[in-house]
Protein backbone atom coordinates (compact mmCIF):
# COMPACT_ATOMS: atom_id res chain seq x y z
CA UNK A 1 0.00 0.00 0.00
CA UNK A 2 1.30 3.46 -0.88
CA UNK A 3 0.03 6.92 -0.01
CA UNK A 4 -0.19 10.13 -2.01
CA UNK A 5 -1.23 13.51 -0.65
CA UNK A 6 -3.36 15.83 -2.77
CA UNK A 7 -4.95 19.15 -1.85
CA UNK A 8 -8.60 19.29 -2.83
CA UNK A 9 -11.65 21.50 -2.37
CA UNK A 10 -15.02 20.35 -1.05
CA UNK A 11 -17.66 22.13 -3.13
CA UNK A 12 -21.05 23.42 -1.89
CA UNK A 13 -22.64 20.10 -2.90
CA UNK A 14 -20.22 18.36 -0.49
CA UNK A 15 -18.43 16.64 -3.38
CA UNK A 16 -14.74 16.08 -3.75
CA UNK A 17 -13.10 15.68 -7.16
CA UNK A 18 -9.54 14.38 -7.49
CA UNK A 19 -7.22 14.06 -10.47
CA UNK A 20 -4.54 11.48 -9.77
CA UNK A 21 -1.10 11.39 -11.40
CA UNK A 22 -0.84 9.22 -14.54
CA UNK A 23 1.52 6.68 -12.91
CA UNK A 24 -1.17 5.48 -10.47
CA UNK A 25 -2.76 2.25 -11.70
CA UNK A 26 -6.51 1.87 -12.02
CA UNK A 27 -8.43 -0.27 -9.54
CA UNK A 28 -9.67 -0.12 -5.97
CA UNK A 29 -8.25 2.47 -3.58
CA UNK A 30 -8.92 3.58 -0.03
CA UNK A 31 -9.58 7.27 0.55
CA UNK A 32 -9.01 9.09 3.83
CA UNK A 33 -10.33 12.63 4.21
CA UNK A 34 -8.64 14.97 6.72
CA UNK A 35 -10.37 18.27 7.41
CA UNK A 36 -10.55 20.98 10.06
CA UNK A 37 -13.71 20.35 12.06
CA UNK A 38 -15.00 23.67 13.32
CA UNK A 39 -11.71 24.75 14.87
CA UNK A 40 -10.76 28.36 14.39
CA UNK A 41 -7.06 29.13 14.72
CA UNK A 42 -6.05 30.99 17.82
CA UNK A 43 -4.24 34.28 17.54
CA UNK A 44 -2.73 33.76 21.00
CA UNK A 45 -0.26 31.01 20.11
CA UNK A 46 0.30 27.35 20.72
CA UNK A 47 1.29 27.51 24.39
CA UNK A 48 -1.93 29.24 25.37
CA UNK A 49 -3.96 26.72 23.37
CA UNK A 50 -2.16 23.90 25.15
CA UNK A 51 -2.70 25.39 28.60
CA UNK A 52 -6.38 26.05 27.87
CA UNK A 53 -6.83 22.42 26.86
CA UNK A 54 -5.44 21.07 30.14
CA UNK A 55 -7.97 19.78 32.65
CA UNK A 56 -8.53 21.76 35.85
CA UNK A 57 -6.18 20.46 38.54
CA UNK A 58 -8.40 19.40 41.43
CA UNK A 59 -5.60 18.26 43.78
CA UNK A 60 -3.41 21.36 43.99
CA UNK A 61 -0.41 22.54 42.07
CA UNK A 62 -0.21 25.82 40.21
CA UNK A 63 -2.88 27.21 37.95
CA UNK A 64 -2.91 28.85 34.54
CA UNK A 65 -2.37 32.37 35.90
CA UNK A 66 0.69 31.31 37.90
CA UNK A 67 2.13 29.43 34.94
CA UNK A 68 1.67 32.49 32.72
CA UNK A 69 3.24 34.74 35.37
CA UNK A 70 6.30 32.47 35.54
CA UNK A 71 6.58 32.33 31.75
CA UNK A 72 6.36 36.14 31.52
CA UNK A 73 8.99 36.44 34.24
CA UNK A 74 11.29 34.06 32.36
CA UNK A 75 10.78 35.91 29.08
CA UNK A 76 11.62 39.21 30.78
CA UNK A 77 15.07 37.78 31.65
CA UNK A 78 15.86 37.05 28.00
CA UNK A 79 16.31 40.67 26.99
CA UNK A 80 16.13 41.84 23.38
CA UNK A 81 18.45 39.33 21.71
Amino acid sequence: MQAIELVAHINPEHELHLKLPDHIETGPARVIILFEAGKTPSLRGNLDDFLDALPINQVGGIGHDEIMRRIDEERACWGDT
